[in-house]
């Protein structure tokens, strides 16, 4: 949010915060790192922990959000932004395009730092799971089941799960 024109942006600490992520003089945002879209309750609340201020409402939601929510974001210029934990990040509501920088027409990439540069697994995240896939599948042929026959079925898909849960641990958390 710095690099995006709020200069003073800062975490909250941790503690009873309203739900509210970040704080600024300008801006309020609160984030949600889950699977299922944040609904309009989601955003009264973040409305109403403004009070009387006057600072730009942002939410940033892994899920998404409800047809009713984007409504109601629109109406109160709510900016609401989708991402992605590969850091992929994308504009849901005008308020949100506004101040999101454009360097080409399509969503952009912030990384998982804060605003930080996209690393280079943000860009390659799919195409390296695949792969240890492939290795894991291999891996799990080759070693078999240890006792003289080899079951390729579950030594491949063993050697596979444990390629993907390597890979799934490797990707940066976000609040």
């Amino acid at each position: 949010m710095r690099s995006w024109g709020f200069p003073d942006a800062r975490l909250t600490p941790p503690g009873a915060d309203e739900g509210i992520d970040i704080r600024g003089s300008d801006l309020l945002v609160q984030v949600k790192f889950r699977a299922g879209t944040v609904g309009r309750p989601d955003l009264q609340r973040l409305f109403g922990a403004r009070g009387t201020g006057t600072q730009q409402l942002f939410f940033w939601a892994l899920g998404g959000y409800s047809p009713q929510a984007i409504q109601y974001a629109r109406e109160h210029n709510i900016g609401l932004f989708t991402f992605a934990k590969t850091g992929r990040v994308t504009a849901e509501t005008p308020a949100a395009d506004k101040v999101m920088p454009r360097s080409t027409g399509s969503p952009v990439s912030v990384g998982a730092g804060y605003g930080s540069a996209p690393t280079a697994g943000a860009y390659l995240a799919w195409p390296v799971l695949a792969a240890l896939l492939a290795f894991g599948f291999v891996f799990g042929v080759i070693v078999g089941n240890g006792d003289g026959e080899r079951d390729y079925g579950a030594a491949a898909l063993a050697g596979g799960i444990i390629a993907a849960i390597v890979f799934f641990k490797s990707l940066p958390d976000v609040d």
